[in-house]
This record gives C-alpha cells, structure tokens and sequence, in this order.
C-alpha cells in the first residue's frame, strides 16, 4: 500500500512539474481523447524505474489523488 501511495504522489508532482513548465502555447487535450495512458518516466521510493508499461495489461485505469491538511 506504501509503494501504491508513493507512485501516485510521485506522479503528481511530475505531473505538476510538467503542467507548470514555460511553454506558452499549450495543446488542450479533451478527457475523451485519451485513449492511452500517458507515457511517464519516474523513480520510485527504492530508486526502481516505473513507467506508463506498468498499465499495458489494464483496460481501464483509474488514479486516485487525495491530501490531507
């Protein structure tokens, strides 16, 4: 459960580092659009490599992004 929680919030903050990058003009993709996971490249708490191939076998894939204050 500990790794699972700590794949999500290292993908939001890669995320977030991408959606907060310098590029002026942005392409807006439409939620409908997505037919594929979007390709990522991460480490993860023990420095292993995760990627978007760990959903290769999934049909549907769903995150769940959650904070406590």
């Amino acid at each position: 459960m500990r790794k699972v929680i700590s794949f999500i919030l290292i993908l939001m903050i890669g995320i977030s580092v991408v959606g907060c990058s310098s590029k002026k003009e942005k392409e807006e993709v439409s939620i409908t659009d997505l037919k594929v996971m979007p390709k990522f490249e991460l480490k993860d708490v023990n420095d292993k490599e995760v990627n978007n191939e760990i959903f290769k076998d999934s049909k549907i894939t769903m995150v769940n992004i959650w904070a406590t204050g």
